[in-house]
């Protein structure tokens, strides 16, 4: 990450001057370079890798429960460089459609240009959408940018959704406005009418759903070579039941875990429901203390990763009449587990610093 960082600190300067001169009018500032020259795919190369660079280093905040941020930019960049691929495919096949005189060395750098501002353009709008989001529904953010979000009614009923949403569509506008405004610098460079680039538009923005849509079934595709599914021998319910009795004190606790495997195929992580109660009574009243979370777990050799989409803790103080119910943080659970096959059945182990509980498989 740190030579991620360094490598795009380096090439801020040029990117600076390339990025001030396209906004205002980019049609000129692109033909007005030396696109055949030997630098000039190495100078747009480098200009769409630190936009993109940008992107991904401004996306870090909405990445839940992947620390390995490194391989996230490899499977990123392998996405970033597919849909360019296929950009600048769907602009050579348009513009052949019509006649065009095709110079790829050009029609790539071109595009090198156009994508990396384009990029930037939806990553603002995103970006400040999903800040909104936040804002206004804290517990809906969490659950719609963990992958967790499972009340469709909830979602259409919040104005933060709505408003990234709208934010999102504002993104999209953007894009095909930029797109529009360039169109001309690709009209010069392969010398077509006004008629025929027209036409090429109208092509390239009614196949570009097309496109995403292919762009989608590649990232699904990465998604699924991402890593390791849920194991099979951990899905399922299981539970641990305790009393004890102490100076007149009876306590009991009932934890209940339910790992379920991913709701789509381009899910690696799968999902998980915790209930953990616990109450105690001394005969004259009950105490009791329930959590609940729900959210994505995700296992990595020995290692289980709980990322919570909600948790949140009930406390019911029958002596006193007293009913407390609080959302608690969203940090992540990081566990070691194991499972074994003891002669009195399986068993469950999760451990972390705070010591080891062991469950059992529930009985139906």
């Amino acid at each position: 990450m740190k030579d991620l960082i360094d490598k795009l600190v380096g090439a801020l300067p040029f990117f600076g001057r390339r990025l001030v001169a396209l906004l205002p009018a980019p049609k000129s500032a692109v033909l007005a370079l030396d696109l055949e020259s030997d630098s000039a795919l190495e100078e747009a190369f480098t200009f769409v890798a630190v936009c993109f660079g940008i992107a991904f280093l401004a996306q870090i905040p909405f990445f839940f429960g992947k620390e390995n941020r490194e391989v996230l930019f490899g499977i990123l960049a392998v996405q970033s460089a597919l849909a360019f691929a296929l950009n600048v495919v769907l602009a050579v096949v348009v513009w052949k459609v019509v006649g065009g005189k095709l110079a790829w060395k050009k029609v790539v750098a071109a595009t090198c240009y156009f994508s990396g501002v384009s990029t930037l353009l939806f990553l603002f709008f995103s970006l400040v959408g999903a800040g909104a989001f936040k804002v206004l529904d804290g517990v809906g953010y969490q659950q719609v940018m963990s992958g967790n979000a499972t009340d469709a009614a909830a979602l259409s009923a919040s104005s933060g959704f709505r408003i990234f949403l709208i934010f999102l569509g504002l993104g999209f506008v953007a894009t095909y406005v930029w797109i529009f405004c360039v169109w001309g610098a690709y009209r010069e460079l392969m010398q077509v009418s006004k008629g025929r680039s027209t036409v090429a538009l109208i092509l390239f923005v009614l196949l570009s759903p097309v496109l995403f849509l292919v762009q989608m079934a590649m990232s699904a595709t990465l998604a699924q070579s991402g890593g390791p599914a849920l194991p099979d021998d951990l899905l399922g319910q299981w539970q641990l039941v305790q009393q004890s009795d102490s100076e007149g004190v009876h306590s009991a606790r009932s934890v209940l875990y339910t790992f379920s495997p991913p709701r789509w195929k381009m899910m690696r992580a799968g999902e998980y429901f915790l209930t953990d109660i616990h109450g105690s009574s001394n005969g004259k009243c009950l105490i009791t203390t329930m959590k609940q979370e729900f959210g994505q777990v995700s296992v990595q050799g020995s290692t289980m990763d709980l990322m919570p989409a909600r948790r949140t803790e009930t406390k019911k103080d029958q002596c006193a009449g007293v009913t407390v119910e609080a959302a608690t943080d969203l940090s992540k659970t990081e566990y070691h587990y194991k499972i074994d096959q003891e002669p009195s059945g399986w068993t469950l182990c999760l451990n972390d610093r705070f010591g080891q509980t062991c469950l059992t498989p529930k009985k139906h």
